[in-house]
């Protein structure tokens, strides 16, 4: 019983912590316009999915690319 609540006392825990971070980078962070510049195929044991691949220029002029961990309709990612 004791280790039950001990493990959602650590969850709550980072939850909040989770909710700190999003808030000050939603408040504070800098945003950057990008672009999909290409989509790369994801096979796991069921099938595949299609990644998308973004590319913006940070405040340095440095190009950068990447896939986001997050994937899939309903994510509220676009503006």
């Amino acid at each position: 019983m004791a280790m039950c609540g001990a493990v959602a006392l650590l969850l709550l825990g980072l939850a909040v912590r989770e909710a700190v971070v999003v808030r000050r980078l939603k408040r504070d962070g800098v945003r950057a316009q990008g672009v999909v510049v290409d989509n790369t195929r994801d096979d796991y044991s069921d099938g595949f999915n299609w990644v998308p691949v973004i590319a913006f220029v940070d405040q340095q002029g440095h190009r950068v690319e990447f896939s986001p961990k997050m994937r899939g309709t309903g994510m509220n990612l676009a503006r």
